[in-house]
């Protein structure tokens, strides 16, 4: 693996966003606009640290460890159908901007899951993938 993304890529985060999103969903207490700014804010800030990064301001950065998780996770013949069709809802067939996707809000909770678990086992647990291809198909 890279030497960036062994420094960088932090494999003992745990994404938080997604389960407040759920959280959310119950909790009228904040209006729609508010809950989406702080939800937002979550994502950034899981964002940032899923990367080691401390401003969001560094997506040049972020973008280099993409390109290089990419070359590495396209191997996982599983997990490359799933950044395919991901591309295929951009009506494309660039497998790059399919993993690009696949750390957009909807999906980079369980993408997080499965990079993790790739670079330390170099395998991917079923239900993760199973789980993720439901989340995208």
């Amino acid at each position: 693996m890279n030497s960036l993304l062994k420094q960088e890529y932090n494999t003992s985060y745990k994404c938080n966003y997604y389960n407040e999103y759920l959280n959310s969903i119950n909790n009228n207490q904040l209006t729609r606009e508010q809950n989406e700014e702080y939800l937002d804010l979550l994502y950034r800030e899981d964002l940032l640290n899923i990367f080691n990064l401390k401003e969001d301001d560094d997506f040049e950065k972020i973008n280099l460890m993409l390109d290089e998780l990419y070359v590495i996770m396209k191997e996982h013949e599983e997990f490359k159908k799933c950044l395919l069709k991901c591309s295929n809802i951009l009506l494309t067939d660039d497998e790059l901007l399919g993993f690009r996707i696949l750390y957009s809000y909807d999906f980079m909770h369980i993408t997080h899951d499965c990079v993790c678990q790739y670079l330390e086992t170099s395998t991917i647990s079923n239900e993760n993938i199973c789980l993720l291809k439901s989340k995208i198909y």
